[in-house]
């Protein structure tokens, strides 16, 4: 209760409750720059990646508006994501060709849409209740022009509403109902193996630890691979990954990359790791991404045939988590990182 009359008081000086207001033109979402950047360009992809640029900027500066209290920015700042949503809206229902609709840059806005939308749920609960229909409105638009960008990476089976299929909580997203499970051990939180769990906590030395976490991110897709070409599983001991979903392996996959920037970086920070031992370790997860993202990339037309939302979702998490890697451990090898 203090909390909601605390609000009412630092936000009643911006006035009364405002609804969303109408889409601006471009030229008054844009800077001047932005705009002769997106008037210049002619193909999907580049124009996509000017209002995806303009959308992340806005997604940096919404909390700090919210810490300013001042309604007025805070509903302008909203108004120009609507703007940009329709504007890319209204050019991915234009845009004919196939490999214009599924670029990199539609990949990229969808992650870009994803992580905006948690944003807006988490900030409008830092005004009051009847402040709040434009920050509704807003993810509203974001989640409608997502679901565009998701019908054009995987298919129209996507294009319904999701919260008829899934539920979202703390920005993963799970089949709903969710099946009870047995309980499991701690290694199944990253979806490793327990052996491979145990190797990791043995592997104390920084450069072991990235080789464990690499032979991992190999493992998923050595067996994605194994069930596409139909191969029986030939070793005499049973497959650790048999019961392991598309969707199970890809997290893990994720999560082994994740786990390496992280070990790379405190190891950086704290300076408890030799710098020879950070630049192999740099080196060997660059290798090893570079030739991780084509097999990624090759995963497409199996994810689109799948039509299942949450693994398209942790697809696309996978490819931005490989070129955060890829991009990362060029620039901490002191290499120009690739646009």
């Amino acid at each position: 209760m203090w909390k909601a009359l605390l609000l009412i008081v630092l936000f009643q000086v911006s006035g009364p409750a405002e609804t969303a207001g109408p889409i601006l033109p471009l030229e008054d979402v844009l800077s001047e720059k932005r705009l002769a950047k997106y008037q210049s360009k002619t193909k999907y992809h580049d124009r996509l990646k000017v209002l995806r640029e303009a959308l992340e900027a806005r997604s940096k500066r919404l909390p700090l508006l919210i810490d300013q209290r001042n309604l007025a920015t805070i509903y302008r700042s909203l108004g120009e994501m609507r703007t940009i949503c329709s504007y890319a809206m209204d050019i991915s229902l234009e845009e004919t060709k196939e490999k214009e609709r599924r670029s990199k840059e539609v990949k990229k806005l969808e992650i870009v849409l994803r992580k905006l939308g948690e944003i807006l749920r988490d900030t409008k609960l830092e005004v009051p209740l009847e402040n709040r229909a434009p920050f509704d409105q807003t993810k509203q638009e974001l989640e409608e022009l997502r679901e565009q960008l998701l019908r054009q990476l995987f298919g129209k089976a996507l294009g319904g509403s999701s919260s008829d299929r899934f539920q979202f909580t703390s920005g993963a997203v799970t089949s709903a109902p969710v099946p009870a499970r047995s309980q499991r051990g701690l290694w199944d939180l990253d979806k490793f193996t327990e052996e491979e769990f145990s190797d990791i906590q043995e592997a104390q030395e920084l450069r072991k630890r990235v080789e464990v976490l690499l032979e991992i991110a190999d493992a998923r897709f050595d067996e994605i691979d194994r069930r596409r070409s139909g191969l029986e599983w030939e070793d005499e001991e049973p497959n650790p990954l048999e019961f392991h979903t598309y969707e199970d392996m890809l997290f893990a996959y994720t999560r082994a990359l994740e786990a390496i920037m992280s070990n790379i970086d405190e190891k950086a920070e704290m300076r408890t790791a030799p710098e020879k031992d950070i630049r192999k370790s740099l080196k060997e997860l660059e290798k090893k991404v570079k030739k991780f993202i084509p097999r990624l990339e090759a995963l497409e037309d199996l994810i689109r045939s799948q039509k299942d939302e949450a693994l398209a979702d942790q697809y696309l998490e996978a490819l931005e988590t490989s070129d955060t890697a890829h991009q990362g451990a060029l620039y901490g090898l002191g290499a120009p990182t690739e646009d």
